[in-house]
Order: C-alpha cells, then sequence, then structure tokens
C-alpha cells in the first residue's frame, strides 16, 4: 500500500509539473542600480586581472565601433566559417577563421532578460547599451517598466545609453543597420518604451498617456536621436506614410499624418547645422567628406531593407551595409573627440527566424566584409571595435558529418543508427518553419534527397512547428581589438559591454571616477619603476594587486543614478 502511495504521490507531481511550470526565485532585485554597481566590480576585477598579467597600457580609444551580428549564435559563427573555407578557398572549411576571431580578446556573454531566460532584441541591446539589463520587449528603463503597460512609463527608471554619454563626452554618434531604424537593436541607443513594437503611433494603446511617444518620434525629435549625427537604415513607413497605407500585423505604418523626416529636416535648419537626407545608393554615395557635413538620415527602404542576395545595387536601390558603414565614419571621423559607431547586420536574425540557415550564413559572411573594410579604414591604435550578437537562435550542427560535408548539404543515411533510410541535414532548428521539412502528416521524416537543401530559400528541418523561429538563451562571443580590448577576458554579463564603453570614454557612470582610477594607476606604475626599473619586466606583486583593487572599489559609491 505504502509503494502504491508513493507512486500516486510520483504521478501526481509529475502531472502538476506538466501544467505548471517550476518557477525558481530571482535571488536580487536587479534594478538600476543593481546593475550599475555590477559592473562597477566587474571592471574592478578585470582592472586587476590585467594588470596582474602586465598590463601596463592605459591609452584609451578616441572611437568606439561595436558591429552587432543580430542573433548570431556560436553555432552560427561556426557554421559561417565552414561556409567561408567552402565557398571562398574550396577547402573542408572546419579549419578556417572568420575575420573577428584573429582578435586578441575574447569573451562569452551572458543574454538572459532580467525577467525572461532566453531574451529577445530589445531588452538585449539595451543591456549592451545602457550597461543596464531590463525586462522583455522593453527599451531604456530598468526592470521597474512593465511590458506593454503605458501607465507604468511614468514611475519607471530612465536609463541612457552609450549614445547619450558619447555625446556628453563631445563625441561624434552613429548608427547604421539594415533592419529598420526603430527596430529593437538600434532603438535601444535612443528609445525609452514600455514596449519595442510601439515603432509608430498605430501600435501604442489608444487610451495612452500624454508623453508616451513612439519609437519614431524618439528617433529625430529628441535626444540622443536628434543630436546622432548619422543614421542609416531601413523603415521608412514608421517616419512618414505619404501614400496612407493601412496598418500592417508586423510592421509599424505611420496613422497620424506627420512626416518625421522633414520635420527632422526643418528642426536642423532651424538649429543652422548643416545636414542632408539620403534615399537610395546613389544619393548616399554621392556624400563627399568636403561637404562637412554635420547630420545625414538615410532611409532606404519602406520596411527592413533587403537580403544582400536579393538588393538592387543599381544607383537607385540600396545601398550595401558596407557602403553604409564607410561613409558613416566618414562623416564622423572628422572630430578631434572621436565617435561612437553601432553597426547591424539585422538579416542574420531575420533569416534564422525564417528558418533560412543558408541564407543567415551568408549574412555573417556579409558583416565580415564590412568589418574588413572598416578595418583598413580606421586606426586601430585608437579605436576600440567589438563583434559580437545580441542573442543566439536554435540553429544546431549535429550528426556525423565527414570533414569537409557540406555545410549546408546531407548527410549520408547512418544504418548503425537510423530507423529510416532517409538522410538528413547536419544543419537543423529546434523550432519554425522549417518543421515542413521535417515531418509529414502521418508523422514521418520528409525525404530530402531529392531538394537542393543549399539553396538559399531552403527551409532547414524544424522539431518543433512554428510560423517564425524563435531565439535561445545560449551565450554569444564576444571578440575585441584596440585599446582596451583586453577588458573583455572572462565570461560576463552582456550589460558589462556598457560598462566597458562608458569607462573607455570617461563618461556616463564613469565621466569622474575613471579618471580617478586612470591616474591612481599610472601612479602606482611609477612608483614601481622608481623603487626597481627591473620591475617593468616582472609581474607585480600580490601586495600590488591588492592596491589596485582598492583603488577601483574607492569609488564606488559615486555610482551613477
Amino acid at each position: 500500500m505504502k509503494t502504491y502511495s508513493y507512486l500516486a504521490l510520483a504521478v501526481f507531481f509529475v502531472i502538476i509539473d506538466r501544467v505548471t511550470p517550476v518557477i525558481f526565485p530571482v535571488p536580487n532585485n536587479e534594478d538600476a542600480d543593481f546593475w550599475y554597481e555590477h559592473g562597477k566590480v566587474e571592471l574592478a576585477k578585470a582592472e586587476a586581472w590585467a594588470y596582474s598579467l602586465g598590463q601596463r597600457e592605459f591609452r584609451r580609444p578616441k572611437n568606439i565601433i561595436i558591429f552587432v551580428g543580430d542573433g548570431m549564435s556560436l553555432s552560427t559563427v561556426t557554421a559561417a566559417r565552414i561556409l567561408k573555407g567552402q565557398t571562398q578557398y574550396g577547402f573542408s572549411g572546419e579549419e578556417t577563421q572568420l575575420l573577428w576571431e584573429r582578435f586578441p580578446s575574447l569573451s562569452l556573454i551572458k543574454t538572459y532578460n532580467v525577467d525572461r531566460q532566453v531574451p529577445d532584441s530589445a531588452a538585449t541591446a539595451s543591456a549592451m547599451f545602457t550597461g543596464v539589463k531590463t525586462n522583455f520587449k522593453t527599451l531604456g528603463f530598468d526592470n521597474s517598466i512593465k511590458s506593454g503597460d503605458p501607465q507604468s512609463q511614468v514611475e519607471a527608471r530612465k536609463v541612457d545609453s552609450i549614445l547619450t554619454w558619447a555625446q556628453q563626452a563631445g563625441m561624434k554618434t552613429g548608427l547604421v543597420t539594415n533592419s529598420r531604424l526603430t527596430h529593437g537593436t538600434p532603438a535601444a541607443l535612443y528609445a525609452h518604451t514600455a514596449h519595442r513594437y510601439w515603432e509608430c503611433d498605430a501600435k501604442i494603446p489608444e487610451h495612452h498617456l500624454e508623453g508616451v511617444l513612439d519609437i519614431g518620434s524618439q528617433l529625430v525629435g529628441s535626444s540622443p536621436g536628434l543630436k546622432t549625427n548619422v543614421m542609416f537604415g531601413g523603415g521608412d513607413r514608421a517616419l512618414r506614410n505619404p501614400d496612407h497605407s493601412p496598418p500592417e500585423k508586423w510592421s509599424c505604418v505611420r496613422q497620424d499624418g506627420r512626416d518625421l523626416i522633414q520635420e527632422w529636416m526643418s528642426h536642423l535648419e532651424k538649429e543652422k547645422a548643416s545636414h542632408r537626407f539620403v534615399s537610395d545608393r546613389e544619393s548616399l554615395l554621392g556624400i563627399q567628406k568636403q561637404d562637412n557635413l554635420d547630420h545625414v538620415l538615410g532611409v532606404f527602404a519602406p520596411k527592413h531593407m533587403d537580403y544582400e542576395d536579393k538588393r538592387d545595387n543599381s544607383s537607385s536601390g540600396q545601398p550595401s551595409l558596407k557602403e553604409m558603414t564607410l561613409k558613416a565614419i566618414e562623416v564622423l571621423e572628422n572630430n578631434d573627440k572621436g565617435y561612437f559607431l553601432m553597426v547591424e547586420n539585422g538579416q542574420i536574425d531575420r533569416a534564422h527566424h525564417e528558418g533560412q540557415a543558408n541564407r543567415a550564413m551568408a549574412e555573417v559572411l556579409v558583416l565580415e566584409q564590412v568589418i574588413e573594410a572598416t578595418l583598413e579604414q580606421v586606426d586601430l591604435e585608437e579605436t576600440l571595435v567589438i563583434v559580437t550578437a545580441d542573442h543566439g537562435h536554435t540553429l544546431s550542427i549535429s550528426g556525423y558529418p565527414p570533414r569537409g560535408n557540406q555545410i549546408g548539404g546531407l548527410i549520408p543515411n547512418d544504418p548503425l543508427r537510423m530507423k529510416d533510410t532517409y538522410p538528413y541535414t547536419a544543419l537543423n532548428y529546434a523550432n519554425g518553419p522549417g518543421y515542413v521539412n521535417a515531418f509529414n502528416k502521418n508523422g514521418e521524416r520528409v525525404d530530402l534527397s531529392e531538394t537542393d537543401t543549399n539553396d538559399m530559400d531552403f527551409l532547414h528541418p524544424s522539431l518543433i512547428p512554428m510560423g517564425s523561429g524563435v531565439h535561445s538563451g545560449h551565450d554569444v562571443g564576444l571578440w575585441a581589438t584596440g585599446p582596451m580590448s583586453y577588458f573583455f577576458h572572462t565570461t560576463h554579463e552582456q550589460s558589462y559591454i556598457g560598462h566597458v564603453m562608458a569607462y573607455a570614454i570617461c563618461s556616463g557612470p564613469y565621466n569622474q571616477t575613471c579618471r580617478r582610477h586612470l591616474d591612481r594607476l599610472k601612479a602606482i606604475e611609477m612608483r614601481s619603476i622608481d623603487v626597481n626599473e627591473s620591475s617593468r619586466l616582472q609581474l607585480p606583486s600580490t601586495f600590488t594587486v591588492f592596491t589596485v583593487v582598492v583603488l577601483l572599489f574607492q569609488d564606488r559609491i559615486h555610482t551613477f543614478r
């Protein structure tokens, strides 16, 4: 009887577990203060670690460029690396390196949101750019914001981003994307909103409070968006709607009759600031350095810009991500105090959502071309370059394919392991529209032996049927080079990226403290030289490292609020 009781109890808990997920409590109130403090502590540890290894270079970057491969999971990087070797060099591919994989500094980045195990792009970008993690699908607030609730914006705590901090430091600023300018990643630089999809007036709840602005209005109507020197991307319909197009499900179409682009130009005319609006490849490439433009706005598509393999590269078509990036640098670099630039390839994420692994890999190689051209144009002695992703996707590389197997292709059937005679792909998704290439209506696997699985439009198989694939909760990679890149050295919270950038330019939370830290570290080094000149070639003592940590922690009470 006792055995049956235990069995019944076990069955009960199994049933309950299937119906109600077990949610473990978050150990801290992860508000802005928590993340500011966490960032300062993590910076102190990184500085002490670098000093213990003999780091004596205290030069700060004049410029910062951060490249974001949206949805560029580590498996995506691996697959793209193999694709590069196979298509560009004709080799097996596994031995190949992407350009950024040769950078000296490497980290893993934890991407979870404050309230979600698996994140979205808006909250992850907010973490990267503000140094503060936040709630799912929100932008520019700490965890006091409630997703989708306009009322909560009244009481929620706003947080500034690296865009504001760079402008406060006198730097020029820019953002480049091939997604909509109002989309999650770029919007995290300038917007404060309870929902990332409020890109235009049509998506905000009807009974919202006065002062709850859509993202498009914030881009060109208030700081820091209005002060940004270069803004290139898509999303014209969130800024104006001359054709009076109706609202759409996924793309925000403006309904209030405002032309925000014209408002942007009118404002800059009043300010007597040199500016230009461009809308196609010819007008973008027509910008010359001698034009000395203070502000350039380029909007090249009604919604997202096109995939590179589908892009119209005629003079009236869309510019490439590389062309936008190089032109942005050309506009920004004429400034004694340097510049900050964010460049996003949002098409990697878009392709993954659509289940198109081949296209996602191709877009990673597009990003590599952009970075290669950028490194040829900038001075790495004065530019911190960061390459990372905001989150991952569920793409996996599995099976036992032979070395050099075409990365998007099929793997021969393995009779010792397989229960059918069909080949299968090494690339698969956990969820997404590719379920149509996984199982038929009878639950049998689909035979792909006559299908071109290397086609850009091919939907790689997925286990769980979804109209659009969703993100993964994996850590993503970060690669860095240039001054202060050594701060990235271990597994970090995603918010740490914002702290490194702010600390590097002595702005935002570190507008005062980082200068004192720098002076003290230099003083320690000079005392070390005075005592024993040969100590320059030796690792510092435990006492010296301890002193560095104490000095770095001394200003923790000045945490920026």
